[in-house]
């Protein structure tokens, strides 16, 4: 036995409480979430000394498509070919969709001449160019990873900013990647700054070696309505990649579907690639460009990647993602046929958002067949329809509201599909405005018109503006207010008279958190509570945990709830841990025999596992190890 004094044992318990208590602190910061150890990850030559950032992170690689497409900037160099996570050159874009990769070999990543000096990591610039100065990742957020890749899914958007320095001069390229999940394309948006005292012709180009469906070959498709699009087919994987404008922002001055090294020495010595197709198979390559000019200043440009299926497929967008109330904008819906013959027998129906409505100017239809879409009503159809192989056919249609708000079209927005069409709609929205208003109505800083987590639009119940804000990785589907008298059954001695938010939310990740905001303009927040309604047991709750205040944006008296949901959790009406959140809950007015604030026997306080797994794990240390403690000095003496 150790001879132990009193100053030793005492010392030795010291010792034991001491690593009882920083294993207890060590745990509780963890799941806190403010501390954690990750390997460390190092940037390959060839990434700038920045490690790779991918959106979407665990997707791309559902076979079927239905986790969207996975986008990697600045991807660290990987030898898995053909597989999803394969990079041929450090640097490059790496998209991955369908379980399959699209770029090959010297890969494709955006490239700036600057009189006919190239700069950039991959494509032309992989051999034969300059480095960019400097890689600098600006921010990220939603469903982003930086280094190796998380397994989450979700909207996701990322800030990158390129430099390159020429003659003293500081050239930079501000790149914002954006991500609505499960779409197949990204939104690809560009800040270019060209520098005083620049006198040199700048261009920018994008593209280079792809391989549509992790193969190696393809055929070239060019279209040109609504916007252009050139795009890389694969008949064997049946899976294409390609670029498209996207309507209201900078057009193509060049584009090129063909072998992947015809364009190269053109784009390393700075001239003009054309517009050009190869519709013969070939060994597969993209590039686009803009011209910039040599006058000094800022200049913005938008593009879309996309990866998809091979077949005839179906497309929607508005002509704008903003116009103000009572102005109209163009939607179009576009019939892609890369089946590479004529295919007839289209159609479908497609029901607009309510409040949004067809107006009374022009339509035009290159599908054939007949169009039925007047004006003032809320829905267009297409009957025998045709379109030619390896092109596409357009109906357009001018659409216009009276209320402000969001109104979004997705794949859900088409039915009653006639002939081999395949329902390949991602989700895109149009925000109406009132200019009394402004574009940022939960006044974070940013156009509500660029956010999927934000949804707005006028009540039915009470003709006022309610806006949704869910986290940054969940996207909006739908969002409307319903009367309480619209539910099975009604909620006794409350009151609704903002009626219920019902929304729906794609979050990506199972079982995934999400916080939501509900802010209410010209309504008081006194005397109210935030009520749950669940339709599958017909019955109401309070949820306790919700915070409501009253704030002012732009001279507007707002309440905003602020709550979570998690993914499958009581709150969510579907039960399932499936990424997918839907919610019926609205502000009530609390009846008198609430008024004490005490909590009511119907509440719903927690939304989700984590406080329950802490609150039994720190019991369990705070049970478990003085027991330990005191079996050990025991033991000692």
């Amino acid at each position: 036995m150790l001879g132990l004094g009193v100053f030793g044992k005492s010392s030795f318990f010291a010792s034991k409480v001491a690593v009882f208590f920083a294993v207890f602190t060590a745990v509780e910061l963890v799941f806190a979430g403010g501390f954690f150890f990750a390997a460390e990850v190092n940037a390959a030559s060839g990434q700038g000394g920045v490690q790779q950032i991918t959106l979407n992170p665990g997707g791309g690689v559902q076979t079927n498509g239905s986790d969207g497409l996975r986008f990697t900037i600045n991807a660290d160099q990987d030898g898995s070919w053909p597989g999803p996570d394969y990079v041929g050159t450090a640097g490059e874009d790496a998209v991955a969709y369908r379980n399959t990769v699209q770029y090959c070999c010297s890969g494709g990543a955006p490239m700036l001449s600057i009189g006919g000096t190239l700069y950039g990591q991959a494509g032309p610039a992989s051999s034969s160019g300059t480095n960019w100065t400097s890689i600098e990742i600006v921010s990220t957020s939603g469903s982003t990873s930086i280094g190796a890749r998380t397994s989450s899914t979700g909207n996701a958007s990322a800030v990158i900013r390129y430099t390159a320095v020429d003659n003293a001069l500081t050239y930079t390229i501000t790149r914002t990647m954006s991500y609505v999940y499960p779409n197949d394309y990204i939104t690809d948006s560009y800040s270019f700054v060209i520098p005083a005292g620049n006198t040199e012709v700048v261009k920018f180009y994008l593209g280079g070696d792809t391989a549509p469906g992790s193969s190696d070959s393809g055929y070239g498709v060019m279209l040109t309505s609504p916007v252009r699009s050139v795009i890389s087919l694969n008949t064997s994987s049946q899976i294409m990649f390609g670029f498209r404008e996207v309507s209201g922002s900078k057009v193509f001055d060049g584009a090129t579907t063909q072998h992947y090294s015809a364009p190269y020495t053109t784009v390393r010595n700075g001239g003009d690639i054309g517009f050009v197709a190869t519709e013969s198979n070939h060994d597969a390559g993209l590039m686009m460009q803009w011209n910039l000019g040599s006058t000094p200043g800022t200049q913005t440009a938008v593009l879309q990647q996309f990866a998809t299926q091979q077949g005839t497929n179906l497309n929607a967008a508005f002509s704008s993602s903003t116009t103000n109330i009572d102005a109209p904008v163009s939607f179009s819906a576009s019939i892609v046929n890369t089946e590479l013959t004529t295919v007839s027998g289209l159609g479908y129906t497609i029901a607009l958002p309510t409040g949004l409505v067809i107006g009374s100017g022009s339509q035009s239809n290159s599908c054939g067949g007949s169009v039925t879409a007047s004006s003032g009503s809320g829905s267009i159809v297409l009957g025998g329809g045709s379109v030619d192989g390896a092109s596409n056919c357009v109906v357009t249609v001018p659409v216009v509201s009276s209320s402000a708000g969001t109104y979004s079209i997705s794949s859900s927005s088409f039915s009653g599909l006639q002939g081999a069409l395949t329902n390949n709609v991602g989700a895109s929205s149009l925000t109406v405005s009132n200019p009394s208003l402004g574009n940022d109505l939960n006044d974070d800083g940013t156009d509500d018109s660029s956010q999927a987590n934000v949804y707005s639009y006028t009540s039915s119940v009470s003709d006022k503006i309610v806006v949704l804000e869910a986290s940054d990785s969940c996207s909006v589907n739908s969002a409307s207010s319903v009367n309480e008298s619209s539910n099975d059954t009604q909620d006794g001695e409350y009151s609704y008279v903002n009626g219920l938010m019902d929304f729906s939310l794609s979050c990506g990740t199972p079982g995934s958190t999400s916080t939501i905001k509900q802010y209410y303009y010209g309504v008081a927040s006194s005397d109210l509570v935030l009520r749950k309604y669940d339709p599958n047991t017909k019955t109401y709750a309070t949820i306790d945990d919700a915070t409501i205040t009253q704030i002012e944006i732009n001279g507007n008296a707002v309440t905003v709830v602020t709550y979570d949901v998690a993914d499958g959790g009581e709150l969510d009406t579907d039960g399932a841990e499936d990424g997918d959140i839907t919610d019926p809950a609205g502000l009530a007015s609390v009846p008198s025999s609430d008024s004490s604030g005490s909590r009511a026997p119907d509440s719903l306080a927690d939304t989700g596992s984590g406080v329950v797994t802490y609150i039994a794990f720190t019991s369990f240390l705070f049970v478990a190890l003085p027991i330990v403690l005191w079996r050990t000095m025991s033991q000692e003496s």
